[in-house]
């Protein structure tokens, strides 16, 4: 097993309130007690601003350690969420060679500018790898998932606090154990292939390999799916069988088709193309995409003509296991209470202007 680098990024924000932050602070404390004395590593916590536990990774010793339990105990959730300047942070650490580097990035994904953030871990990923934990119990699981392929890791997902130790045991046991590195497929000979997606670089132990590719109807031979295991050779000879047109297989292979499009729009590819092929694929296959929708249309008569229709708020609640009883978000989830203050100090300023100046006129026309 190589050494790691293992940066640790624990979201404080105020919608981590509750039974998240408990969960993030135990994912946190776990993962630091499972590393070796060979590793690297820091901790990055983030809300409206952030800080690092290290100015850089340090080695594994009793010291940080004993630094890095304060670090995490001190942890709450107030304010914002400002998740750029530390995954800048994570991303910008100097490549190692001799280091298998690893970002654990601890959230519940409470963010607006989502597609940004992806492109920014698209674009400065570079050897590194980036395991996304989604914490609380309605984790923004478009985002953390997408933020994980873009970042060429995977997303956990942990909504019981029960569930931390097991989840997070598991997910630490596989990054300390890379299965198979540099991995590549070999079709048979002369065979024309459309991959839906891109193959990973490396896998994980207990992490699945599912290629969906299309060929051509009479498909015969064998896939050879090679790769590295500890620094030696590994070979898998697989034969191809066909199989009937109803298996939905064209259906699966599609829509992850359809996923890699998306991703390719915004991560700066030409649009309308790409939009153009998302819509092609969308229609033919029936299926779901930002540009096209499946519509039910009911021919049936429910309301009389001119008849007054009942408008009423459905009744709704917070998720299973959140920190608020009804529904909406944490009131420091966001800026909005300090923009409101300062909107309340300007409003009362402008009262306060606007009425001396009537008064002044009345004073000036006062007599002697």
């Amino acid at each position: 097993m190589p050494a790691r680098e293992v940066t640790f990024i624990i979201d404080t924000s105020g919608s981590m309130q509750g039974p998240s932050i408990e969960q993030a602070r135990a994912a946190l404390s776990m993962g630091i007690d499972r590393l070796k004395q060979a590793d690297r590593f820091n901790v990055i916590r983030f809300a409206s601003d952030y800080s690092k536990l290290f100015s850089s990774p340090q080695p594994v010793t009793d010291k940080s350690r004993a630094l890095a339990s304060g670090f995490v105990s001190a942890l709450s959730a107030n304010g914002g969420t400002e998740m750029r300047a530390p995954l800048e942070t994570a991303l910008s650490s100097r490549p190692d060679p001799e280091l298998l580097q690893q970002i654990i990035f601890i959230t519940d994904g409470s963010v607006g500018n989502e597609a940004e953030l992806i492109k920014l871990i698209h674009d400065r990923i570079g050897e590194k790898r980036l395991f996304t934990v989604g914490i609380g119990a309605a984790p923004n699981a478009y985002f953390l998932g997408e933020a994980a392929l873009a970042g060429r890791g995977s997303y956990t997902f942990i909504a019981e606090r029960e569930q931390v130790g097991t989840r997070m045991r598991e997910l630490f046991a596989k990054l300390e154990r890379p299965a198979l590195i540099d991995l590549k497929v070999q079709w048979p000979q002369g065979m024309g292939v459309d991959l839906a997606a891109p193959l990973p670089m490396d896998l994980y132990s207990g992490d699945p390999i599912v290629v969906l590719a299309r060929m051509p109807q009479m498909a015969s031979g064998e896939v050879v799916i090679s790769g590295r295991v500890r620094g030696v050779a590994w070979t898998q000879r697989l034969p191809l069988t066909s199989v009937g047109d109803a298996s939905g297989l064209s259906k699966l292979w599609a829509r992850e088709r359809i996923g890699t499009l998306s991703r390719q729009m915004h991560f700066g590819g030409d649009g309308e193309p790409l939009k153009a092929a998302i819509v092609e694929l969308a229609l033919k296959h029936h299926l779901v995409s930002e540009f096209t929708s499946l519509v039910a249309v009911d021919d049936e008569v429910v309301r009389s003509a001119g008849s007054l229709g009942h408008v009423e708020q459905a009744a709704t609640s917070a998720p299973v296991g959140g920190a608020w009883a009804t529904v909406g978000f944490a009131k420091t989830a966001t800026t909005a209470p300090v923009w409101l203050c300062a909107g309340l100090v300007c409003m009362c300023l402008s009262l306060l202007f606007t009425y001396t100046r009537l008064r002044r006129p009345a004073l000036e026309r006062r007599p002697a």
